[in-house]
């Protein structure tokens, strides 16, 4: 007998529990795409084949390297503690990498990337992830907007900062008072306009067109950024 064995990304699984559910609706099947999730957990669970430290290898996060990173395989979630510039944990950004980025039927929680900041005096607090990790020493750091782009250039044991966002209008002094080298990338959208701004030395990296970080190879990223290292 001849097998056919088909590996699948969380994300494709995803979309065919969704789909499923719609065909056993239409049918008159009352079930909830919660309820085939909950065996979609089981059956990886029994299998061994769902880790999110695994997952996050892959993504090029590497846990060893953060104290700021917590995982739950049981939940396949990661955890990504959020520091003020004063050194404050002020909030944290949860990734569930087999939940939807977005849709308008789902709750904020209920999102691949979740993200929960503090307030001080009804304000936001200001936030980056990678700031644990500047030092005294530190003379360039780099800005990305996700944490998984700045991961990137951690392993290369360089600084980064991921801005969670487009939206830097809010952090923008608070950047500035570093006192250090501050070296956008980005693509060149909209998003990546504004992000271009925090450059302090008019120096912007700018990726080829259609990439991101987390397309592209060690070789690659050394290849446009080793002018600035």
């Amino acid at each position: 007998m001849n097998c056919l064995i088909i590996v699948l990304s969380i994300e494709q699984v995803s979309d065919i529990l969704r789909i499923s559910q719609k065909i056993l609706v239409a049918s008159g099947v009352k079930t909830t795409l919660k309820k085939i999730q909950t065996q979609l957990y089981i059956f990886f669970e029994a299998t061994n084949m769902l880790s999110i430290t695994k997952h996050l290898k892959e993504r090029h996060l590497h846990t060893e390297l953060y104290s700021s990173v917590y995982v739950s395989e049981e939940h396949c979630k990661a955890y990504f503690m959020l520091y003020s510039f004063s050194g404050e944990i002020v909030g944290f950004q949860c990734y569930t990498p087999e939940q939807p980025k977005r849709g308008s039927h789902l709750l904020d929680i209920e999102r691949r990337y979740y993200t929960y900041i503090t307030k001080k005096h009804g304000t936001v607090r200001v936030t980056a992830f990678g700031l644990e990790r500047l030092t005294p020493e530190t003379k360039t750091v780099f800005l990305c907007e996700g944490v998984f782009d700045a991961c990137r250039l951690h392993k290369l044991g360089l600084q980064a900062l991921a801005l969670l966002g487009s939206d830097v209008e809010h952090i923008k002094e608070q950047l500035f008072m570093l006192g250090v080298k501050l070296i956008p990338i980005c693509e060149g959208d909209e998003a990546g306009q504004k992000l271009a701004k925090l450059a302090t030395h008019k120096e912007v990296v700018y990726l080829p067109e259609g990439y991101d970080l987390g397309d592209m190879s060690e070789v690659e990223i050394l290849k446009i950024i080793k002018k600035y290292i």
